[in-house]
């Protein structure tokens, strides 16, 4: 039985080889997904998403920081870099087009298994630092600590 470390790495691999095919696989047919942002709990609604993402950042690339694995569980920080040379599609929002600015961002993915299968996916994602290194929004101005 695969551990949820191992399926982790395995999701990871599918996404940068743009495999959605090997992603969906990984997942139990009722997997329960969650990300803000992005409507409905189920992996074909989120690989739409994820289609989105590679249409506006082709180059992408997901890597796997301090994962934390133990039996059906399993817990990482990704980094996820790319440059945006097209169109940003989001789930019921606009489109940004192409602004060819590379980004960089931190996201959190929690996962659980079941029968060696993904059941529950949350995924944690800053899109308001996405929109602020495209230039859509203002960026923050740092606070002073």
């Amino acid at each position: 039985m695969s551990t949820a470390y191992t399926i982790f790495d395995d999701a990871t691999k599918a996404l940068n080889e743009h495999d959605y095919g090997k992603f969906e696989s990984l997942h139990d047919q009722k997997a329960e997904l969650w990300q803000p942002g992005v409507p409905g709990s189920d992996v074909k609604t989120h690989i739409e998403a994820l289609k989105g993402m590679e249409d506006g950042f082709p180059d992408a690339r997901w890597t796997p920081e301090r994962p934390i694995g133990e039996g059906d569980r399993c817990f990482a920080e990704v980094k996820y870099e790319g440059t945006q040379t097209g169109t940003l599609r989001f789930p019921g929002g606009p489109e940004i087009q192409p602004t060819g600015k590379k980004v960089s961002l931190r996201t959190a993915v929690a996962l659980t298994l079941s029968d060696g299968k993904i059941k529950t996916a949350h995924v944690y994602t800053d899109r308001m630092g996405l929109m602020e290194q495209l230039g859509v929004v203002p960026q923050r101005e740092a606070v002073a600590g």
